[in-house]
C-alpha cells in the first residue's frame, strides 16, 4: 500500500512531520497497526517508510500476508482506522520529542563508518542541503510543529491509495493476466470498486488503536566508567566454577557508552535429534513473535537482542547503550522464563516454519551448497528432509518442557565487554544464570558427552562426492572442499596465506580467462568443531564434470606457480595479508563479536590476530609448497576432498544458450592447463582413516566415493579429534 507525496526533501518542517507519522504507522508495540494485524492473524510483518525522488515521493506500507489475498479489504480498512485515530488525536509533543531525542543520541554516538559510505552520503547531501546541515539534516529534527503534522493527513486519503498484492493465488483465480515484455512477469491491473472506497472513507474508530506509551529504555547516562587496567584488550576470567564462567573486559579503546553481553548455554539437548532441533527452532520463532511487541521500544533506542543455536547449545546476545541495558536484559530473561505460547499465533508460526523447510530447494545455490557441506561434515547436524520428517512429532506441548530442561541442565559462559565494571558484570551474569537455571545444576558427565558430539567428520582419502538435482535453478552448483588439518594458529595462518596467494590466479584463470562462471571464488573454511579447509565454489551453466576437470587442472598447475614465485612476490602477498589482519575493528560491536567467537570456539585466543601475524612472519615459500603438496594436489593419495554438486534439471531449456550438453569444451579463448605429476606429501593433512567400505558408499573408481545416504556415510567415517578446550588450563 502506498500514497503519492510531494517532494519534501528540502522542506525540513514537513519532512520532520512525515517522520512523526511514519514512526506511528510503523510502530510495533501495543496499540499499533501491526499489533492488531497480528492479533487477527492477517500478517507477520509491517514495514513503513517514505522515499523522495526528483519532484515526488511515496509513503510505503508493506505487509507480509499470512492468508493470501483473502483479507485485503480488512487490512486496508484497519489501515484507515489507524489513520483516523491519528487524525482524531492531537499530535503528541511527547512522542515527537522522544523521536527527536533518540535520533540525537544515535547521531552523537554513531559508530565509525567506512570512508566510502561517508563520501557517498556527503556528496549526495551537498546537492540538496545547505553546507551547515550536510552531516546532520537526516539525523536531527527541528522543533515540534503540530500544524505541519496535521497538514499531511490530506495526502493519506482513500482516493490516493494504490494497492499492490503479490501472490501465487492469482493464477488459480482465473484472473486475466498480462505479461511484462522485458522480465516476463505476469500481472493484472484493476480499479477499486466504489463500494470499497466508500467503506474505507467512512470507517469508525477502532478501540484497539492508541498512541504508544513513553519509552522506558531511552538512555540518560553517558558517562564512561573508570578503567582499572587501561590498554587491556584481552578479557579476564573473573569467575569460574563448574557451571558458570564469566569473562569481562572494560573497554578502553572505543570509549563509547555502550556494552555487549553474550550468554552461551551449553547443552547436548539442543542438537540431540531432529525433533529437538525443530522444537527449539519453533520456540525461538514463537518467542520472537511475542517479544517483538513487548520490547519494540528497546529496539528503537538501539538495543539489539538475538537468540540462536549452534552445535553446543543456545546463544543469547544483547548490545546497545549500557544505561538501562542491564534492566532490559533482566526483563528479557524474565520473559523467557514466563513465556506462554499464544494459540492464535502458534498455527501461523508453525506454518511459516514448515514452509521455510519445504522451500529449501528455492534458496540460492550457494546457500544450499554450504548447508549440505555443514550436514556432511558435522557429526550432529540434520538435513532439511530429516527435520521435515520429524515435524509432525514437533507438537506445541513439547516445546516448553524441553526449554525448561535445557535451562535447568546447562553450563553457562558469559562475556561482558564495554562500558561495564567488573563487579557489575559478575552480578548480572549470576542473576541471569540463576533465573534461567532455577538453581538446578547439571551433571558434569553430560558436558563430556557434549564436547564429544562437537566433532567433524574425518573425510576418507580421495574424493567423496554428493550430488543432487534441482528443478528451480537454471545454473549448476559446484562446491569442492579440501580438508586440510586441525584448527590451530599455525594451520590457520598457513591456510590464510595460501588463500591470499591463490585467490588472484584462480580468479584470473577460472573467471576471466576461461569465463566458466560469474559467481565463483575461493574461501577458507574454519569450523567450530576444529577443522580447517579450502572451499572452491562455482555457479555455472557448464557441465559439472567439465567444471571439476578445470578446477583440478588449475589446482595441479599451482605447483609451477608456487615454485616459480619470486621471493619478492611472496613477501608482497604475505605483507598484504599481515596488513589486512592487523587492521583494527572500527566499531566496538565488531571487536565484541570477535571476542565472543573465541568463547564459542572454546579456544580463547583473544589476541588471535597478533599471534597469526607472528606466525605469518616466520613462513617461507617452502611452507606453502609443502601445504599444497600435502593437501591440494589431486593425485596425492592423502588428499581428502568433498565434492558437492547441484545439477539443474532445466539443462535442456538452456542448450541453445550455453555449451552444457554432450561433452563440454572450454571456451575457444581459454588456455589449457596441463595436469602435472607431483610427489605426495603428508603436509598438514589429517591422520589416515581406517576401512571406509560399506553398502552406503559406492566407489565409482579408485579414490572416488559416491555418497548415497548422508547419515550412513557419516556413521561409517571416523571423527576428527575433540576440539581443544583451553579453559581448563587457565
Amino acid at each position: 500500500m502506498f500514497f503519492p507525496l510531494p517532494d519534501f526533501t528540502r522542506d525540513r518542517r514537513l519532512r520532520d512531520a512525515l517522520a512523526y507519522i511514519t514512526f506511528l504507522l510503523g510502530h510495533e508495540g501495543p496499540g499499533s497497526l501491526l499489533a492488531e494485524l497480528k492479533e487477527l492473524g492477517y500478517c507477520t510483518v509491517c514495514d513503513v517508510d517514505y522515499f523522495f525522488y526528483s519532484g515526488f515521493g511515496f509513503l510505503d506500507i508493506d505487509v507480509n500476508l499470512t492468508q493470501g489475498i483473502t483479507k485485503n479489504t480488512e487490512i486496508v480498512q484497519l489501515l484507515f482506522q489507524y489513520i483516523g485515530m491519528l487524525k482524531a488525536t492531537p499530535p503528541d509533543k511527547r512522542i515527537y520529542e522522544e523521536i527527536s531525542k533518540v535520533n540525537e543520541i544515535k547521531f552523537h554516538f554513531r559508530d565509525k563508518l567506512s570512508p566510502q559510505f561517508c563520501v557517498k552520503c556527503i556528496c549526495s547531501n551537498l546537492h540538496i542541503y545547505s553546507f551547515e546541515d550536510v552531516l546532520c539534516t537526516r539525523a536531527l529534527m527541528g522543533p515540534f510543529d503540530a500544524d505541519a503534522i496535521q497538514s499531511l493527513f490530506k495526502y493519506l486519503d482513500v482516493n490516493y491509495l494504490s494497492l499492490q498484492v503479490i501472490s501465487p493465488i492469482f493464477k488459480t483465480k482465473g484472473i486475466p493476466l498480462q505479461k511484462d515484455p522485458i522480465y516476463g512477469t505476469e500481472y493484472a491491473i484493476s480499479n477499486m470498486t466504489t463500494a470499497e472506497l466508500a467503506n474505507w472513507a467512512k470507517v469508525e474508530l477502532n478501540p484497539a488503536f492508541f498512541l504508544p506509551a513513553s519509552n522506558e529504555f531511552i538512555p540518560e547516562r553517558f558517562a564512561l566508567k573508570p578503567t582499572a587496567k587501561p590498554g587491556l584488550e584481552i578479557p579476564e576470567l573473573v569467575q569460574s566454577n563448574e557451571f558458570l564462567k564469566v569473562w569481562h573486559l572494560k573497554d578502553s579503546t572505543f570509549n563509547v557508552p555502550k556494552a555487549f553481553y553474550g550468554f552461551f548455554f551449553k547443552s547436548q539437548l539442543v542438537q540431540d535429534s531432529p525433533l529437538n532441533s525443530n522444537l527449539i527452532g519453533l520456540f525461538i520463532k514463537l518467542f520472537y513473535d511475542y517479544v517483538n511487541q513487548k520490547f519494540y521500544s528497546a529496539d528503537l533506542v538501539g538495543i539489539n537482542y538475538n537468540i540462536s543455536t549452534n552445535k553446543l547449545g543456545l546463544e543469547i546476545t544483547v548490545d546497545g547503550f549500557n544505561d538501562k541495558l542491564d534492566a532490559f536484559l533482566l526483563a528479557f530473561v524474565n520473559e523467557l522464563i514466563n513465556f506462554k505460547i499464544n494459540p492464535k499465533r502458534s498455527d501461523i508460526v508453525f506454518g511459516l516454519y514448515i514452509n521455510s523447510l519445504k522451500v529449501f530447494d528455492t534458496y540460492p545455490i550457494s546457500t544450499m551448497l554450504y548447508m549440505y557441506q555443514d550436514v556432511l561434515l558435522t557429526a550432529n547436524c540434520w538435513t532439511y528432509d530429516e527435520l521435515i520428517e520429524a515435524f509432525p512429532h514437533s507438537t506445541e506441548d513439547k516445546i516448553l518442557p524441553l526449554m525448561r530442561n535445557i535451562w535447568a541442565n546447562c553450563q553457562v559462559e558469559v562475556l561482558a565487554h564495554g562500558n561495564i565494571d567488573r563487579e557489575e558484570a559478575v552480578q548480572l551474569a549470576q542473576k541471569v544464570s540463576q533465573l534461567l537455571t532455577n538453581s538446578m545444576k547439571p551433571y558434569s558427565s553430560s558436558l563430556h558427552v557434549l564436547y564429544d558430539n562437537n566433532r567433524d567428520i574425518h573425510l576418507p582419502s580421495g574424493t567423496s562426492e554428493f550430488a543432487i538435482t534441482n528443478s528451480h535453478h537454471e545454473n549448476h552448483g559446484f562446491l569442492l572442499y579440501h580438508q586440510m588439518g586441525i584448527l590451530n594458529l599455525q594451520h590457520q595462518a598457513l591456510l590464510e596465506l595460501m588463500h591470499q596467494i591463490i585467490s588472484e590466479p584462480y580468479f584470473n584463470q577460472i573467471r576471466m580467462a576461461e569465463q566458466l562462471a560469474y559467481v565463483t571464488f575461493v574461501s577458507q573454511k574454519f569450523t567450530r568443531s576444529g577443522t580447517v579447509g579450502l572451499n572452491i565454489l562455482i555457479q555455472s551453466a557448464y557441465e559439472l564434470k567439465y567444471l571439476e576437470s578445470r578446477v583440478d587442472a588449475f589446482l595441479n598447475s599451482l605447483e609451477d606457480h608456487l615454485k616459480k614465485m619470486p621471493l619478492e612476490e611472496f613477501n608482497k602477498e604475505r605483507n598484504a595479508l599481515i596488513t589486512q589482519i592487523s587492521e583494527k575493528p572500527k566499531q566496538m560491536f565488531t571487536f565484541s563479536w570477535n571476542l565472543w567467537k573465541e568463547i564459542l570456539l572454546s579456544q580463547y585466543v583473544f589476541d588471535r590476530d597478533t599471534k597469526l601475524v607472528a606466525y605469518l612472519k616466520r613462513f617461507k615459500p617452502s611452507d606453502i609448497l609443502e601445504l599444497y603438496r600435502g593437501t591440494l594436489r589431486t593425485d596425492n593419495p592423502r588428499c581428502r576432498r568433498l565434492l558437492i554438486t547441484i545439477k539443474s534439471a532445466k539443462t535442456k531449456e538452456m542448450q541453445g544458450k550455453f555449451p552444457i550438453s554432450g561433452e563440454a569444451a572450454a571456451p575457444k579463448h581459454a588456455e589449457e592447463m596441463p595436469l602435472k605429476e607431483a610427489n605426495s606429501g603428508r603436509g598438514n593433512a589429517l591422520p589416515q582413516t581406517g576401512n571406509q567400505s560399506s553398502s552406503s558408499i559406492k566407489s565409482e573408481h579408485k579414490g572416488r566415493i559416491k555418497i548415497k545416504h548422508i547419515r550412513k556415510f557419516k556413521c561409517e567415517c571416523s571423527l576428527s579429534p575433540i576440539p581443544k578446550i583451553i579453559i581448563d588450563k587457565i
